[in-house]
């Protein structure tokens, strides 16, 4: 007698039922690793967080420095498979600048800002800072309204 088809659903492990884990096919996006590491950093007010470093994760990272919503950026070498970034957030009296990064702009679907819409929309910012990826790198909304230039819009820091 044959296995029931949630006996074969079950069955992960093989191929012949297309139930096999595809696991070393998944894209991961930086910008929203980044982003989901520094929120849990946030909501945990940890010192110390790692995350698995590439050169866009390092470039985000450098950025956020930058700004300052990050400080103790380290690069550690392991003797396994991946070489991992730590930082932690910038606290001051155990509380932060900022409550949330969010990302805007995904693999799917991209939203671009030109440097007209980006003059229009600074006034209403006030402490809000908007991340772009632009022809001269990735700068802050800041940055690109002295450099006069617009670009991807990849994470709004409020």
């Amino acid at each position: 007698m044959g296995t029931s088809l949630i006996g074969k659903a079950v069955d992960f492990g093989s191929k012949e039922y297309g139930f096999e884990p595809r696991v070393s096919n998944i894209y991961y996006n930086p910008v929203s690793l980044v982003s989901n590491h520094v929120n849990l950093a946030l909501s945990k007010k940890s010192f110390k967080n790692k995350i698995v470093l590439t050169k866009t994760n390092l470039k985000l990272l450098k950025l956020l420095r930058s700004i300052g919503c990050i400080n103790n950026l380290s690069v550690l070498s392991s003797q396994g498979k991946f070489n991992y970034i730590t930082f932690s957030v910038f606290l001051y009296r155990n509380s932060t600048f900022f409550y949330k990064v969010r990302t805007v702009s995904t693999s799917s679907k991209k939203f671009f800002m030109s440097y007209r819409a980006l003059k229009m929309i600074s006034t209403n910012l006030k402490s809000t800072l908007i991340i772009l990826s632009t022809s001269k790198g990735l700068v802050s909304h800041k940055e690109a309204l002295y450099l006069k230039i617009g670009g991807l819009i990849l994470f709004v820091i409020s």
